[in-house]
């Protein structure tokens, strides 16, 4: 199977031809009308790390029957701009990006706003607002297209107080690392909104992955980024999934931990099968009428599936037209129907629908 990787330089950047399916069973016993997503997989970094990468990955079992491999790619750091074609707005196709440094982050990032249409990033990462730190790289390139940024699992100690304290706005949210192991599921909802997820493997524990250059005491274990990675997978927004960071000072447990990741991910993309905005009629309606907002609240409850969404109340809004459905879990409900409420997560996300720019004819989701 390793012959399916390809190296890329700057003149090849098409689909492998031989691409084979990640079925785990003979291509030909596979149904083409079962495939609803296209999975490009770059490993970016010297060609010895990837072949042990992708042979590590593909030496797993391979269950998935909804996802077909366009292709596995070797790509030099020094080409990394040209990670960019690779990403587009093909809503039948997803990239997996791993990389040795952070700029394959940026490069995703960049491509995304060269699709010219409203978009949601979540980093998990240990620091905020810290030199080239990827939160303050693309705050400051957000504009016109960043809708929201989320940073999970960041730690006191690595956050500027006073880039946060600027930042706090419906743009930005930011979730700390002790509340996100005490409740990881608080953070699906953003994810499930997001195009793009990055994990930087530096918010990992050192006793998780061995490194003479990452040492922290603190931080997430395997199953949890397993876990996050998984909520990408499953997401109807998810576009592009990138480890970056993956230093070649990392014991070979790394070459697990990050097949492992990837692994989870492709997992939960064999899942999902969903395109956004997914349908309501089979969903449970709730109404919420009253004083918590000036405009009734819906929410809806995808028992298949155990999402929770609320449609925007701005139908003739720009990014309501873009996101009718905004994705949330049991407790941003909870908290309107109980406390007369709304969680930080859902003041933020209506704010950005009531500030977007008004719209002619709505088409109401």
């Amino acid at each position: 199977m390793i012959s399916n990787i390809k190296s890329l330089d700057q003149k090849a950047l098409e689909i492998a031809s031989d691409a084979k399916f990640l079925t785990g069973i003979p291509s030909d016993k596979t149904s083409s009308e079962n495939v609803n997503n296209i999975v490009e997989i770059i490993f970016c970094g010297d060609e010895n790390w990837s072949f042990k990468l992708a042979s590590h990955l593909l030496s797993m079992e391979l269950p998935f029957k909804k996802i077909q491999l366009g292709g596995l790619y070797q790509l030099d750091e020094k080409h990394g701009s040209e990670i960019i074609p690779l990403i587009n707005n093909n809503s039948q196709k997803t990239t997996l990006i791993i990389s040795q440094k952070q700029k394959a982050i940026k490069n995703a990032f960049d491509a995304f706003q060269f699709l010219d249409k409203p978009f949601n990033v979540s980093l998990c990462q240990k620091e905020i607002g810290h030199g080239e730190s990827m939160d303050q790289v693309m705050l400051d390139l957000r504009a016109p297209w960043l809708q929201h940024l989320s940073v999970i699992g960041s730690q006191a100690q690595y956050t500027n107080a006073d880039f946060l304290a600027t930042n706090q706005q419906s743009f930005f949210s930011s979730y700390r690392l002790g509340e996100v192991r005490k409740n990881i599921g608080m953070c699906e909802p953003e994810i499930r909104m997001s195009d793009l997820l990055g994990i930087d493997l530096g918010v990992l524990k050192s006793s998780e992955v061995e490194s003479t250059t990452h040492v922290s005491s603190v931080g997430f274990t395997v199953e949890e980024l397993c876990q996050l990675a998984h909520y990408a997978g499953r997401s109807e927004q998810n576009k592009v999934f990138t480890i970056f960071n993956c230093s070649q000072t990392m014991a070979e447990i790394a070459i697990d931990v990050i097949g492992t990741l990837s692994w989870y991910f492709l997992y939960g993309l064999d899942m999902s099968g969903l395109q956004y905005p997914p349908k309501v009629n089979n969903m449970i309606t709730y109404v919420v009428e009253g004083s918590i907002y000036s405009e009734t609240l819906v929410f809806y409850k995808d028992d298949l599936h155990q999402k929770w969404w609320l449609k925007s109340p701005y139908p003739k809004k720009k990014l309501a037209q873009e996101n009718p459905l905004i994705a949330c879990d049991y407790q941003d409900y909870s908290t309107a129907v109980n406390e007369q409420m709304l969680t930080d997560r859902l003041e933020k996300a209506l704010e950005r629908h009531e500030n977007s720019e008004d719209v002619l004819d709505p088409q109401v989701a």
